[in-house]
Parts: C-alpha cells; structure tokens; sequence
C-alpha cells in the first residue's frame, strides 16, 4: 500500500499511524448535578492520541506587555 504525501500521514514503524497536526478537546463531567457548558470549546482541555493512551497538553497564554490583565 502507497502513502501520497499527505501531512497526515506520519507512519512509523513502532507506533503505526500517529496524526500530530490534528487537534482535539473534550469536556468531561464526573457528577450527574453539575449543568452542562453547551457547545464551544469554553471550559474544554486539548489533549493529544499517544501510545500510551491521552495526554493532555499544556498551552501558555500570551502574557500582556504591560502587565494588565
């Protein structure tokens, strides 16, 4: 079988197929009384497909300048 040179196509050998340009989020609610957040990504955490299963990833946000917030 041919891959084409797709930027989703990162095989390798060990892993098999592992797609690192695609990002994804999930919301997960562990008690049944608290309200759901509806659509968005408010409130979501992005986390990336590994071999050992999910890892959540950890973003910065851009500091201000001038120091307000």
């Amino acid at each position: 079988m041919t891959h084409g040179d797709d930027e989703y196509d990162d095989i390798t050998a060990s892993t098999g197929p592992y797609i690192k340009s695609w990002r994804r989020w999930m919301k997960v609610v562990f008690a049944p009384h608290v309200p759901g957040t509806g659509p968005g990504l408010e409130g979501a955490v992005e986390f990336e497909v590994v071999a050992g299963g999910l890892k959540g990833v950890e973003r910065t946000k851009k500091s201000n300048k001038k120091g307000k917030v």
